[in-house]
């Protein structure tokens, strides 16, 4: 019983020093500057806002009447920018980004796992 003890009170310091670490990591970081990464790539990972049936238009050619199918991409965006605490451009909420192609058109769809 008592090395019971002992182990749930070394968690517990360890939750609270890590706890501690993080609180002084946040006084200490300049969020402006830790998503500088934004601008530098031209808003490519800024995050973007759900989405449901965009219809996408082409630039030229034509989608074949008969190509049907979905491309999909499972990524991080950040669902509340800007961010309160230190970030990096892979940090964020799974988002599922898909293509979709049926009939000639294609539309583009987005949402939060």
């Amino acid at each position: 019983a008592s090395l019971t003890f002992v182990t749930a009170m070394m968690l517990q310091a360890r939750r609270s020093l890590t706890s501690c670490f993080d609180g002084m990591l946040d006084l200490l970081q300049d969020v402006s500057s830790s998503i500088g990464w934004a601008e530098k790539m031209n808003g490519a990972m800024v995050p973007v806002s759900p989405a449901e049936n965009v219809k996408m238009t082409l630039k030229s050619g034509k989608v074949p009447e008969d190509l049907t199918g979905v491309y999909m991409r499972v990524g991080p965006n950040a669902q509340f920018w800007p961010p309160k605490k230190r970030t990096h451009a892979f940090d964020g909420d799974g988002m599922v980004h898909s293509v979709r192609i049926s009939g000639g058109e294609a539309s583009y769809h987005c949402r939060f796992m």
